[in-house]
């Protein structure tokens, strides 16, 4: 007879999905204030980033002030704790 394998943890429950649109924001401006209380400052790093993502694609050319807020973030880098 081969040797018993040990048995594997249970899988862990996943998040019961949102059933509508309501619980869906619900639930995201959930996860972005947990996001926000655990490290404001990275919080507000990645939102930057994902504006800037959502504005420039490959062709855009934009003129900017580097000191406007997101693209401050491009020139100055990440904030210092």
């Amino acid at each position: 007879m081969p040797p018993a394998t040990p048995a594997s943890p249970p899988p862990r429950p996943r998040p019961t999905p949102p059933t509508s649109r309501p619980q869906s924001r619900q639930q995201a401006a959930q996860i972005y204030a947990d996001a926000y209380s655990l490290d404001p400052a990275l919080y507000k790093l990645l939102r930057s980033l994902d504006t800037i993502g959502a504005v420039v694609g490959p062709n855009t050319r934009l003129i900017l002030r580097t000191d406007a807020a997101p693209f401050h973030v491009l020139v100055d880098g990440a904030p210092k704790p």
